[in-house]
């Protein structure tokens, strides 16, 4: 038996014939199993190339490192939280809040924490708001609220089926994915509402047209 540097389990056999050791069981052989493959703040997923990337509202540490496949490294934030801008700024100047980015189907971060006597996942995001020190959270059925308040998300990998909801704190978010935020309208549904109105205005000029109440202009030659 064989512990390999990247922490992989190998049970070989000698095959006195060829002189040679061969390998008849190994665990782990996914890159995405080995511990912090994709560094602070990084996802792995073994179905997409490159397998690692940034969470969103994070860019990564090194750029050359990163795009040569060493992701170790990890992730830092583009932007400061917001709950840290509270501390240095006045009474009188308005900060918003931070959003939470909802990431589905995932394996949960390494040195989570359970918060007692919490029953939803309303309570787990409102314990959240308070603590600026919290990084994620996530209600899972089984356990609870659990939530992140060291200072990196390690070791973070999504699946393609199965896993965990995890919702990560930042201070603004990209398209691409679901925002809770408390108290503001999404930009996709300002632009929904839009577009339906226009909509609506459109039609009913056409009707009016058709019922003869708007009359199209005489031409002249």
């Amino acid at each position: 038996m064989f512990l390999s540097p990247e922490g992989s389990i190998k049970f070989k056999y000698w095959d006195d014939g060829a002189k040679v050791w061969l390998t008849y069981w190994e665990e782990v052989n996914n890159t995405c199993e080995f511990y912090g493959t994709c560094g602070p703040f990084g996802v792995c997923n073994s179905m997409s190339l490159p397998i690692c990337i940034c969470l969103n509202g994070f860019v990564p540490k090194s750029i050359e490192e990163w795009n040569s496949g060493n992701w170790t490294g990890g992730c830092v934030r583009e932007t400061e939280l917001n709950c840290l801008k509270n501390t240095s700024t006045s009474a009188s100047t308005i900060v918003k809040k931070d959003a939470f980015w909802q990431m589905s189907q995932m394996k949960l971060p390494d040195s989570g924490d359970y918060v007692p006597n919490i029953g939803d996942q309303e309570g787990c995001l409102s314990w959240c708001l308070r603590n600026c020190s919290c990084l994620a959270y996530s209600y899972v059925s089984t356990i609870g609220c659990m939530v992140w308040t060291e200072e990196d998300l390690l070791d973070l990998e999504e699946f393609s089926t199965f896993g965990e909801d995890l919702f990560v704190r930042v201070a603004h978010v990209k398209t691409g994915g679901s925002l809770q935020k408390a108290g503001i309208i999404s930009l996709s549904t300002s632009a929904g509402i839009m577009l339906f109105a226009v909509f609506v205005f459109g039609l009913c000029k056409w009707r009016a047209k058709n019922r003869g109440i708007i009359k199209e202009p005489h031409q002249y030659s």
